[in-house]
């Protein structure tokens, strides 16, 4: 029988699931469209912590409307479960896609990695931090339209970590620092998982793997992960540093938005706003290799006798993979040479046919590692870099020199190591320690090196203006033109005083009280005030504790300040039992202030406030309807 969840939601299929949901293909039977439920797993039925989770996923991307997230439709409650329903992307995740082409083009990571920046820049924006971006929180659509989705653990910016009675909520492969320490998390934690996301993309490895979640998260905290190019010698030092810079330990280092990480990935695309490449299609159409032979320059007898050896029909290819039959001899050769062909070209192809011919080994010396791949594989040559090494005679990136070298006759299809330049060799950070900011500027550039961020702070040991502190430390090596922050001293730390409370001062007198004790007048700003007089200082951003030299801000009242009553006390024995009523006019006019039942013989006593700041105030007194006293009030 056919589930239908709230009245709405027709299940079709299973398509996905984690450790607390299962997702499911529906169709929405109201507006006739395809969406995706995620369903709480059974387990959790009646679990409020995993029902207010789903609620909080539901809330939070609500709000949000933008193409690189998956947008969420609507949530509910059905026979105990929850589900969300959500927009249904016919793609896949980032995480198979990765499995499937082992690691990602250059291209294709930094356009991946934009779009995932722009999504989480578009929550960030509205205070949503997400907490748990992953390769498998991101989807990709057909076309190569990127979202990004499960807002399961995310929160508002400056609330402290999530964590629960199962656990910390997260991957450990892909948390911040500050998550694995189970600190306080900004926009900045997002930024470092999707550094990690992009080092598995162009590397087809995490960057941190150990027995336990435990032994990574310590990774994430103490170890300094693999350099890309070590993995993957073709990336460009542009988008290593893009992926590093993502990852630092200390997140004042890493970007100060997704937004500008976005940008500079956006370097690498080509274009800013436009696919610059397409998810291929898992499902080909039509024979493969008949498809090929139609697209390139085989000689007419070749492609007969590919033909003849793939005759099987385009139907029969399974939609994951294609198994065919090879057989023995010439022909099975020539099918092996088109299908090498179809990925490698067709030179490397027809090398398994006539490499009987030495090959001259061309000079790649100073060509870049991609530069040389090309240049190689023109001449049915591979490259393989065998290390990369600091020099000052070579750029970072170019090659510093080659084996076999140039001009040695080889067989088709060798290899030729390389060894590949890291730039200038590394500078060791000259020790700043109590020099002052000038000092310390020219003796950074006598290195190479030049200040970066500034800060002060309060110290003992070093004197005004002096050097407390200094990142990277002393002794550190560095590349040329590294920037070293520095703290600088304010010198000892004021005395610790008491503030005077100059609430309800006049406020030239609370100028005079705040410098008498050694602090300083900071901003003024005028409120009205019914309870202060003009010039009255209604209150101060500094009370108690504090440090000598600290500023007081100051709000002070611009008017009309306190009304004026007066009270009197009115006094009788009751004549008769009825109700008495107290009938005031002043300033505020005619009103009752006082009405209640009195019995005869009965002290009457009772406290009366009136204005008569323009008129006289009168009180009438009223017994059982008669009115037995009229006065006139002090």
């Amino acid at each position: 029988m056919t589930e239908i969840l709230g009245n709405r939601y027709e299940i079709i299929k299973k398509i996905g699931g984690g450790g607390m949901a299962i997702v499911y293909l529906a169709k929405d039977v109201f507006l006739d469209r395809p969406v995706a439920v995620k369903v709480l797993r059974e387990e959790y039925i009646g679990d409020q912590d995993y029902i207010r989770r789903f609620h909080k996923e539901a809330k939070a991307v609500a709000s949000l409307a933008h193409p690189n997230i998956v947008n969420i439709f609507d949530f509910g409650i059905n026979n105990e479960r929850a589900f969300l329903v959500m927009e249904y992307v016919e793609g896949e995740t980032l995480k198979d896609y990765i499995n499937e082409k082992g690691s990602l083009s250059e291209a294709e990571t930094a356009e991946i990695g934009r779009q995932i920046c722009l999504g989480v820049a578009a929550a960030h924006k509205k205070n949503i931090v997400h907490k748990d971006i992953k390769p498998h929180n991101i989807l990709i659509e057909k076309n190569g339209t990127v979202k990004v989705t499960d807002f399961g653990i995310a929160q508002s910016a400056g609330n402290n970590t999530i964590t629960h009675s199962k656990g910390i909520l997260g991957s450990a492969h892909y948390f911040s620092p500050e998550q694995a320490r189970g600190e306080q998390v900004d926009y900045k934690t997002d930024i470092y998982s999707i550094g990690v996301v992009l080092y598995e993309m162009i590397t087809g490895k995490v960057p941190f793997s150990g027995d336990n979640p435990v032994t990574v998260a310590l990774k994430h905290i103490q170890a300094a992960p693999a350099l890309p190019s070590r993995l993957k010698s073709d990336i460009s030092p542009k988008l290593e540093h893009i992926i590093l810079k993502a990852m630092a330990k200390d997140p004042s280092q890493r970007y100060d938005s997704a937004e500008e990480m976005a940008k500079e990935l956006a370097e690498l695309c080509g274009k800013d706003n436009e696919l610059t490449f397409q998810i291929a299609p898992k499902v080909p159409t039509g024979n493969i290799l008949e498809k090929f032979v139609a697209e390139n320059t085989l000689d007419e007898q070749a492609q007969q006798i590919v033909r003849e050896n793939t005759e099987e029909k385009s139907d029969t290819i399974p939609k994951r993979q294609t198994k065919m039959k090879i057989k023995k001899g010439p022909l099975a050769l020539l099918l092996v040479a088109a299908v090498l062909l179809l990925f490698g070209g067709f030179k490397f192809a027809t090398s398994l046919f006539d490499s009987a011919e030495d090959i001259a080994v061309p000079d790649i010396v100073g060509q870049s590692v991609l530069e040389a791949q090309k240049t190689l594989l023109d001449n049915d040559l591979t490259i393989e870099v065998e290390d990369n090494i600091y020099t000052d005679t070579m750029e970072r990136g170019l090659i510093i020199s080659q084996s076999p070298s140039a001009g040695t006759k080889v067989k088709a299809g060798r290899n030729v190591t390389v060894i590949v330049s890291l730039g200038p060799s590394l500078i060791e950070v000259p020790d700043l320690s109590g020099m002052t900011e000038r000092e310390a500027k020219v003796t950074l550039e006598s290195y190479g090196l030049t200040i970066g961020k500034t800060s002060t702070g309060y110290s003992d040991e070093y004197k005004k203006d002096e050097i407390i502190f200094q990142s990277p430390k002393a002794a550190t090596k560095v590349e040329e033109e590294t920037t070293v922050d520095l703290i600088i001293s304010l010198g000892s730390q004021p005395e610790a005083i008491t503030a005077p409370n100059v609430v309800g001062v006049d406020l030239a007198q609370a100028r005079q009280i705040i410098l008498a004790n050694g602090l300083l007048e900071g901003e003024i700003t005028y409120v009205t005030s019914n309870e202060y007089y003009e010039n009255v200082v209604v209150s101060q951003s500094i009370s108690g504790q504090t440090l000598q030299g600290s500023t007081i801000d100051l709000t002070v009242s611009s008017g009309p300040g306190p009304e004026e009553y007066k009270t009197t006390n009115i006094s009788f024995v009751i004549p008769q039992s009825g109700t008495i009523i107290l009938e005031l006019i002043d300033d505020n006019g005619t009103n009752d202030v006082y009405s209640a039942r009195g019995e005869q013989g009965e002290n009457f006593s009772q406290d009366v406030r009136y204005k008569d700041k323009t008129k006289k105030a009168v009180l009438n007194i009223y017994c059982a309807g008669k009115l037995i006293d009229s006065r006139d009030l002090p």
